[in-house]
């Protein structure tokens, strides 16, 4: 018997899609066309497939199964013909999906705009806050098409060395003597602990909890006010940290603390889904990445184990 892999690209598109007209409009196919993959492939399966809820369709069992064991093949060979189509990016009008916490939207998001704005004047760029435990299934999936982070993401992604970064400790200027603060102070004294839905948790730790008085949030935003009010210190990386510049009157040392140094890496969907976001992952990565670096890293499943995880 002889299989239409097209039935699988049917399938895939109903399921994302959430219903045969929203399918048809992404397949450019009729209607029509797409009820009848889907009556070969119940005849084939024997099952359903999908039945009605609502305005939409709801997969099977065997259904959910067979898409989760073929999306990755229907992804690779729709990258692997979409590649070969002409893709220009002064006209195109495809929208990219980003995920930057909120030092990588300080740090990063300037240059990137103005590179995609530079190449892609007519592209749409939607940036989030990134979701940790969510990244990899949102870029396999085809939600993302990069995620900047530290924290390790495994799976269907590759990723790539942008950059090295460090921790150093911040406190409003006179704090502490110009040797900067012990361990001891560090870890008697309140600060702002960075939550850890960010992932910002290198530091945190590495350290006893945080004392009494101290303020937890999700956001570096407010650390430099937060600083000059009141009597506390922050831990935050050293690239965020150059750019508040000489407007707070704060100083900073490094950390005193054994794992302050963190590789910030790009994660990108191994098999993009279209042309455009093979492009634009190329494009991030030529912007992003620090020209200093000595030699590029790849990783196609994620940071190694033996790296210092935090995220930015």
């Amino acid at each position: 018997m002889t299989f239409d892999l097209n039935l699988l690209r049917v399938l895939a598109a109903v399921i994302e899609e959430g219903t045969v007209t929203a399918a048809a409009e992404r397949l450019q196919l009729s209607q029509p066309a797409i009820t009848h993959g889907l009556n070969r492939l119940r005849r084939l399966t024997r099952d359903e497939i999908f039945v009605k809820q609502g305005r939409g369709v709801v997969p099977t069992r065997v259904a959910l199964q067979l898409y989760a064991d073929t999306a990755d093949l229907v992804r690779a060979g729709e990258s692997a013909v979409d590649r070969v189509v002409h893709f220009d990016p002064r006209t195109t009008s495809s929208s990219f999906r980003v995920a930057l916490t909120d030092v990588g939207q300080h740090t990063f998001l300037p240059t990137l705009v103005a590179g995609l704005h530079a190449q892609a004047p007519h592209a749409r760029l939607v940036v989030s806050s990134p979701k940790m435990d969510e990244a990899a299934t949102q870029l396999s999936e085809g939600e993302l098409d990069l995620a900047v982070m530290s924290t390790e993401v495994h799976g269907a992604v590759r990723s790539e060395l942008l950059r090295y970064d460090h921790y150093v400790c911040v406190a409003r200027r006179g704090t502490f003597g110009s040797q900067g603060p012990s361990r001891d102070e560090v870890i008697r004294r309140p600060r702002v602990v960075i939550s850890s839905v960010t992932g910002h948790t290198l530091i945190e730790r590495d350290l006893p909890a945080a004392p009494p008085g101290s303020v937890h949030t999700e956001s570096f935003a407010g650390i430099p006010a937060l600083l000059v009010a009141a009597d506390l210190i922050a831990f935050v990386p050293d690239a965020l940290r150059a750019s508040w510049g000489s407007r707070w009157n704060i100083e900073h040392w490094p950390a005193p603390v054994d794992h302050a140094r963190v590789r910030v890496m790009a994660h990108l969907p191994r098999v993009p889904r279209t042309r455009a976001s093979s492009w634009f992952g190329d494009l991030a990565i030529s912007l992003l990445r620090d020209s200093g670096l000595r030699e590029p890293i790849s990783v196609a499943d994620g940071i190694d184990a033996e790296v210092s995880v935090d995220e930015m």
